[in-house]
């Protein structure tokens, strides 16, 4: 449930602008996504796509994974 409620606020909060720096435009590409290797499968929380205000044609995309606590060892399995 706690998960549910973290990526409606990321959600929410990406739209509505109130998580993106001031002058930064979001745009959720996809939310949990599922990423297929040889040997692997990762789910990702969203991929995320900023820009911006001045600059529409200048975009950059951003993986986003969400932990509630972060070790060395969660970190590298993140990355």
């Amino acid at each position: 449930m706690m998960e549910y409620n973290l990526l409606q606020y990321l959600r929410e909060g990406l739209e509505s602008g109130t998580l993106a720096p001031p002058g930064v435009q979001a745009r959720i590409v996809e939310m949990q996504p599922l990423f297929k290797g040889t040997h692997t499968q990762t789910q990702v929380d969203a991929i995320v796509e900023f820009s911006l205000k001045d600059r529409h044609n200048k975009l950059s995309r951003a993986v986003i994974e969400m932990k509630s606590r972060l070790t060395p060892m969660v970190l590298e399995g993140a990355i």
